[in-house]
């Protein structure tokens, strides 16, 4: 993937770096879900819910992908390095 431009140091930062942006993504997802099951139940209860309200819920995931997989990768390169 191209990690030959990072040396050791610079490797671990930026795999510090994504995990928090991971977890921080994560967190926010999670409280923005916990929002809407909220605002889910007071919809339902009045009897005005619409499914397109929950599209970006469903998806929501998946836009934290990209910086896993990303995560991932380089996690991979420290271990074939022997970094940790």
């Amino acid at each position: 993937m191209g990690f030959e431009k990072y040396d050791d140091e610079k490797l671990v930062k930026t795999t510090k770096g994504l995990k928090t942006v991971l977890i921080a993504l994560g967190i926010i997802w999670i409280a923005l879900l916990a929002f809407y099951v909220g605002t889910l139940l007071y919809s339902v209860e009045k009897g005005n819910f619409q499914f397109a309200t929950a599209v970006p819920f469903i998806v929501g995931p998946v836009t934290l992908l990209p910086v896993f997989l990303n995560y991932k990768n380089f996690k991979k390169e420290i271990e074939r390095r022997g970094l940790k």
